[in-house]
């Protein structure tokens, strides 16, 4: 398990903590903490999965104002000014955040798998992260996307998304009345359901 920080694009990001796999290593995911949380709290939950081939990278988001929360400071990857199916998403940091993500990924050997993950805020930046992808806004190909409990941002692109091919399986579990609220995501592919092998 190891700790850093690093600085992009002019946002204070938090300690980095990392579950290295204690198999050959296969897969890279990076988690992201829900809203509130850090990449430290992540680590237990993460080791009792007990997937000796995956590697966790764990950062934790700057600490920000976050107007749903009535201005609150507390580590967030962005803004959240109202959670309902018209909110406005905060692409600015966002898209901050997606190059923070890529340079997470800059010291990863070619040949392993490399993925996005998170919870609540976090399962959003990592679904972004991916929608991303899909438009060549990104470099990184994540192969591997898990999101709990959240939402993609820039939902109202969903045909575009399908209509440009969007790489990876899609699967919606759970769920409520409300399109983006309680839901439950997996975006996964064939190297996915190989990795613990």
């Amino acid at each position: 398990m190891a700790s850093g920080s690093i600085n992009v694009s002019g946002l204070e990001f938090g300690q980095i903590n990392t579950v290295y796999p204690t198999g050959i290593h296969k897969a890279t995911i990076v988690w992201l903490h829900d809203v509130g949380n850090t990449g430290f709290n992540s680590l237990e939950p993460l080791q009792n999965l007990r997937l000796p081939n995956i590697k966790w990278i764990c950062p934790t988001a700057p600490r920000r104002r976050v107007t749903s929360l009535g201005g609150e400071i507390t580590n967030a990857w962005c803004d959240i000014a109202k959670v309902s199916e018209n909110m406005q998403d905060d692409f600015g940091t966002l898209n901050y955040v997606n190059e923070y993500i890529t340079s997470l990924f800059s010291n990863e050997p070619q040949n392993v798998i490399k993925g996005v993950a998170g919870l609540g805020l976090g399962a959003a930046q990592a679904l972004y992260y991916t929608s991303c992808y899909a438009f060549g806004w990104v470099p990184i190909n994540p192969q591997i996307v898990i999101g709990i409990n959240g939402w993609l941002p820039g939902w109202r692109c969903a045909d575009s998304l399908r209509m440009a091919g969007f790489p990876t399986l899609f699967k919606q579990c759970g769920g409520s009345k409300h399109r983006l609220l309680h839901s439950f995501f997996f975006f996964f592919d064939y190297y996915f359901l190989n990795i613990h092998h």
